[in-house]
C-alpha cells in the first residue's frame, strides 16, 4: 500500500514549536441563501467540512442547528484532488437564529473568509462569532473581508484572525486582497460581548486592520456594558497597521469596557501605526481608550488628521501612546 501524493501540497514546517504534518488540498466552500441540500461535504455533530471542489452550503441548515443549541463548524476540509484554495464565501445570506442557548458559529478556512450583502444575527442567547483564516497554518497567507453585511451576536463574543489560535495570531492580506482584515459599509455589535480583530498586512504591502465605508453607508464596530474591544494590527509596504476612516465610521464600546487600538509590532514595513481619519469616530463611555502606535520608517506612531476624533461620553479616559519610526510619535 502506498500514499498517492500527485497534487498533494506538503507542509511539515513547525515554525512554533509545534509538530509538523502533512497537508492536503483543501476545497473552496460557498454559503448561501435559504434551505437546500449541501453538496460535497460531509456533517456530523455540528461540523461542516468539504469533500469535493465547490462545495455548498445552505444557510437555512446552519440555522436549523444553530437554533437547536449545536455550535457548528464550518472548515475547508482536506482531500487529494483539490485545485483550489480554501476560501469561504457568504453572500447575500440572511442567518438569523433564536438558539434555545449560548451557542457559536465558526468559519474556518485554509486560506481567506468574504462575507458579503449578509446578516448574522441571534435574537434569544449569545452568538459567540470566530472567522478563523489560514487556520492550518500560523504563517501562511489568508485574510477576512466583510463588505455591505451585518453580525449582531446578542453578547457573544467576536474573533476575527487566523492561524491555529485565532484570538492569537493574526489573519494576513494575500495578493488578492491586500489587507489583513477589512470591514466596510458593514456593523459588527457583540452588544455586551468582547471583540478582538487581529490583522497583518499582506506580502506586497497592506493594512493590518482596515475599517472605513466604500459609498456612504458607513461602518460601525461595537459593544456596550463591560464589552471589550481590541484592534491589533501590523502594516506592510507602507500602509497603516490600523486605518479608521470615513465620516461614518464608528468603532465604540458604549459601556465600561475597554478599547484598545494596538499597533504596537508595527515595523518598518508599515507606515502610520493607529491612523484615525477624514470624519471617523473612536469613542467609550465608561471604559479606557487606550492607542498604543508604532509608526514605521519616517511615519507617526499615532496620526489622528482630518476630522477624525477620540470621544469619551462619559467619564471614561483616553490613553495615548505613539513611538515614531523617525518622525513624530503622535501627529494630528
Amino acid at each position: 500500500k502506498h500514499l498517492e501524493t500527485a497534487g498533494i501540497r506538503v507542509n511539515a514546517s513547525a515554525p512554533h514549536g509545534r509538530a509538523g504534518s502533512w497537508l492536503l488540498d483543501p476545497a473552496d466552500i460557498q454559503i448561501v441563501n435559504g434551505p437546500g441540500t449541501d453538496v460535497n461535504v460531509s456533517y456530523g455533530g455540528g461540523l461542516w467540512d468539504t469533500s469535493a471542489d465547490t462545495a455548498v452550503v445552505y444557510g437555512g441548515n446552519i440555522a436549523s442547528a444553530l437554533n437547536l443549541g449545536t455550535s457548528v463548524v464550518i472548515q475547508t476540509g482536506a482531500y487529494g484532488g483539490s485545485t483550489q484554495f480554501g476560501d469561504i464565501t457568504m453572500s447575500g445570506v440572511t442567518l438569523a437564529v433564536t438558539p434555545v442557548n449560548a451557542t457559536s458559529l465558526t468559519l474556518r478556512a485554509n486560506r481567506s473568509i468574504a462575507i458579503s450583502g449578509s446578516m448574522i444575527s441571534s435574537t434569544a442567547y449569545g452568538l459567540g462569532i470566530t472567522l478563523n483564516a489560514h487556520y492550518l497554518s500560523d504563517a501562511a497567507a489568508g485574510n477576512v473581508q466583510i463588505t455591505n453585511s451585518s453580525i449582531s451576536t446578542s453578547g457573544g463574543n467576536v474573533v476575527i484572525g487566523g492561524g491555529l489560535t485565532p484570538n492569537t495570531i493574526s489573519a494576513i492580506g494575500t495578493t488578492d486582497s491586500s489587507h489583513g482584515i477589512e470591514i466596510y459599509d458593514s456593523s459588527i455589535n457583540a452588544a455586551g460581548g468582547n471583540i478582538l480583530l487581529s490583522g497583518i498586512g499582506g506580502a506586497g504591502g497592506g493594512r493590518g486592520v482596515y475599517i472605513h465605508d466604500f459609498i456612504t453607508t458607513g461602518s460601525l464596530v461595537t459593544t456596550s456594558g463591560a464589552g471589550t474591544l481590541t484592534i491589533k494590527g501590523q502594516g506592510t509596504g507602507g500602509y497603516s497597521a490600523i486605518n479608521i476612516k470615513d465620516a461614518s465610521t464608528v468603532v465604540s464600546t458604549t459601556g465600561t469596557g475597554k478599547l484598545f487600538l494596538d499597533a504596537s509590532l508595527n515595523g518598518v514595513a508599515g507606515a502610520r501605526g493607529v491612523h484615525i481619519s477624514d470624519g471617523a469616530n473612536v469613542s467609550t463611555a465608561s471604559g479606557i481608550l487606550h492607542i498604543k502606535g508604532q509608526g514605521g520608517a519616517s511615519n507617526s506612531g499615532v496620526k489622528i488628521e482630518n476630522a477624525g476624533t477620540l470621544v469619551t461620553t462619559g467619564d471614561g479616559q483616553i490613553l495615548i501612546e505613539g513611538t515614531a519610526g523617525t518622525g513624530s510619535g503622535l501627529t494630528g
